[in-house]
């Protein structure tokens, strides 16, 4: 019933059954695990890192818990542990095939997948009945893995930003296959919010913000300021981490005093 609610969009009554399952069933962790995706769609992160440590308390192997981690720590501002808990949780372990509920021969998909989100909704289009789904979590991808036998490849990595790791890995899976390429992953990685500036500042008539990745190391530098300076920015200045939409991690900054401050709120 709760993963009928989720998958239905009613997150409050789907928290109120997993938390019920959650007090009936102690020491089953994959009721943590639901609890928790269900808090981070409602941005309780904090809340849902509790519930994962808890199952991992139970069961320090659970792959499903350390999957939760690996995809909600870089909302903390922990992409480190949060490598660490995909490799366990995905490593030996990329490709995962999908339950097919048709009667005919499906059509067989490779599904390029990033384990940190940035993933287009692509089950939208891919219906169940019609498709055989191969998953595959693209930033562990092993050349070594063989490829079941497939008709298409669709990447299903949207986001340049936040998953550059999972685009290139899956660039490099396009060697292992022949099949037609929905959405090519090195195309999808030419689209960064900075790259996409830069593309339309070149188009007459379009004013665009001057836009820029600029490591963290710099930021934090004595020389900070003059370097913005020399790259052509000034204050008012806004500020984000890559890979985050909404207005998450987003600030605008008044003056160059606001900076540290800034910095150690960002992930």
């Amino acid at each position: 019933m709760g993963g009928i609610l989720a998958a239905a969009g009613e997150n409050q009554l789907a928290l109120e059954i997993f938390w019920n399952a959650v007090a009936l069933h102690l020491g089953d962790p994959m009721f943590l695990v639901n609890l928790a995706n269900i808090l981070i769609k409602e941005d309780q992160y904090e809340l849902a890192r509790e519930q994962l440590e808890r199952a991992l308390s139970l069961d320090s192997n659970f792959r499903p818990a350390h999957a939760g981690l690996a995809f909600l720590l870089p909302r903390l501002g922990e992409p480190g542990m949060a490598t660490r808990h995909g490799r366990i949780a995905f490593q030996g372990r990329c490709l995962v095939g999908s339950q097919y509920r048709g009667d005919a021969t499906p059509i067989t998909v490779l599904e390029l997948i990033s384990t940190r989100g940035g993933n287009v909704r692509i089950q939208n289009f891919l219906s169940g009945q019609i498709f055989q789904r191969y998953l595959v979590t693209a930033e562990f991808y092993d050349t070594n893995t063989p490829l079941p036998p497939h008709q298409l490849v669709v990447n299903a990595i949207g986001d340049a930003d936040a998953a550059g790791a999972a685009l290139a890995g899956a660039s490099a899976l396009l060697a292992h296959t022949t099949a037609p390429v929905i959405n090519p992953p090195g195309a999808v990685l030419a689209t960064g919010r900075a790259a996409v500036a830069r593309q339309l500042a070149t188009i007459p008539g379009i004013v665009t913000a001057r836009t820029a990745s600029v490591h963290r190391d710099l930021l934090t530098g004595p020389d900070a300021l003059v370097s913005l300076v020399e790259m052509g920015f000034a204050f008012p200045l806004l500020l984000r981490s890559p890979g985050f939409h909404g207005g998450e991690h987003f600030l605008r900054l008044e003056t160059g005093a606001e900076l540290p401050a800034a910095l150690d709120a960002l992930p």
